[in-house]
C-alpha cells in the first residue's frame, strides 16, 4: 500500500434551493395528444428538463406570460444553463408588478456565474419584496459565509431556520459555519442524531468524519466507513482528516439540496480514491 497520502478536493458547497438537473426522461410523443398541463406533469416528474423548456418556449411564442417565463427560467437553472436564465428573466425585472422569486432566480442565476456581489444585490431586492422567504435568506447566508462574514452567515441561517426552512439542511449549514468557527462540539452536537437518524447521507457523513476526526475520535470513522474501508485505510484517512486545513481548503458552490457539504473525497489514500472511482464499488459519489 502506497504511503503516499493524497489531498482530494476539499469543497464545502453551499446552496441555493432550486433542483439541479437529473436525468433526462424521453420526450413524451405528440401522438399522445396529451394537453399541455399533461406534458408539463409529466416532463416534470419525470425530470426532463429539455422537453420542458420546449413546452414554455412554444408557451411563450403563442403569448406573454409572466408565470411561464417564471418557469422557463427555472427550468433552465435546473438544467444548469445560468446564462439562459438571466436572459429569460430580463423582461421581467423592470416590469412593475415582478416578485421576490424573480429577483431571486436571478440572484441564484449570477451566484452560479460566479457574479457574488450583483447576485448579493438581487438577493437583498428578493429579501424586501419577500421578507418571509427562507430560501432567499439562506442563499443570502451562503453568500455571507463565502464573503467570510460568519457572523452575518449564521444570523441568516438562524433567521431561515425560524422561518421553516428545512431543519436537516440548516443545522448542516449551521455545524459548518461551526466548523469555520473551530467549534466542533456544536457541529458534532447538530449533525450526531442526524446520523444517529439515518438521515445523513454521504456528504453529511463525510462531514461528521471530519468534526470526528478534529475532535480526535478514530472510533467513529471507523463506525462511519466499516462496511467500505479497512481499518488501515480509516486510520490513514483520521490522520490526513486530523491535519486538514479549513480555512485555506474552502470553495463555493451551488447544490440541489441547499446544504453545506464536505466532499466524501476530502483527504484519503490513493487505494480509496481507486475504490470510490471504481465502476465495480457500485457507489456514487456527488462532486
Amino acid at each position: 500500500m502506497h504511503k503516499k497520502i493524497v489531498m482530494f478536493l476539499f469543497v464545502i458547497i453551499l446552496s441555493g434551493c432550486v433542483t439541479t438537473a437529473g436525468t433526462q426522461g424521453e420526450v413524451v410523443s405528440g401522438n399522445l395528444d396529451l394537453t399541455s398541463v399533461d406534458q408539463e406533469q409529466i416532463y416534470t416528474k419525470t425530470s426532463n428538463y429539455s422537453a420542458l423548456i420546449e413546452l414554455y418556449k412554444r408557451q411563450l411564442k403563442q403569448g406573454e406570460e409572466s408565470e411561464t417565463r417564471l418557469k422557463l427560467a427555472e427550468v433552465y437553472l435546473n438544467y444548469q444553463d445560468a446564462e439562459s436564465a438571466l436572459f429569460t428573466l430580463a423582461p421581467l425585472i423592470n416590469h412593475k408588478s415582478n416578485t421576490g422569486q424573480v429577483f431571486y432566480l436571478q440572484g441564484l442565476a449570477l451566484f452560479r456565474l460566479g457574479k457574488i456581489e450583483e447576485a448579493k444585490h438581487s438577493l437583498h431586492l428578493a429579501r424586501d419584496k419577500s421578507p418571509m422567504d427562507a430560501k432567499v435568506i439562506n442563499l443570502l447566508a451562503i453568500i455571507y459565509a463565502q464573503q467570510g462574514d460568519l457572523v452575518q452567515s449564521r444570523a441568516l441561517f438562524t433567521q431561515a431556520r425560524e422561518l421553516m426552512f428545512d431543519d436537516i439542511t440548516i443545522k448542516n449549514n449551521l455545524a459548518l459555519i461551526d466548523m469555520l468557527e473551530g467549534d466542533y462540539d456544536s457541529a458534532a452536537a447538530r449533525l450526531l442524531p442526524i446520523y444517529m437518524n439515518e438521515q445523513a447521507d454521504e456528504q453529511v457523513k463525510a462531514n461528521l468524519a471530519i468534526i470526528m476526526a478534529k475532535k480526535g475520535s478514530l472510533n467513529h470513522l471507523l463506525v462511519f466507513y466499516a462496511d467500505q474501508y479497512s481499518q488501515d485505510e480509516i486510520v490513514k484517512l483520521y490522520q490526513s482528516l486530523r491535519s486538514l486545513n479549513l480555512a485555506s481548503n474552502i470553495n463555493f458552490a451551488d447544490q440541489a439540496d441547499a446544504k453545506i457539504v464536505l466532499d466524501s473525497d476530502t483527504v484519503a489514500p490513493d487505494e480509496l480514491k481507486a475504490k470510490k472511482t471504481s465502476p465495480s464499488s457500485g457507489e456514487k459519489y456527488e462532486q
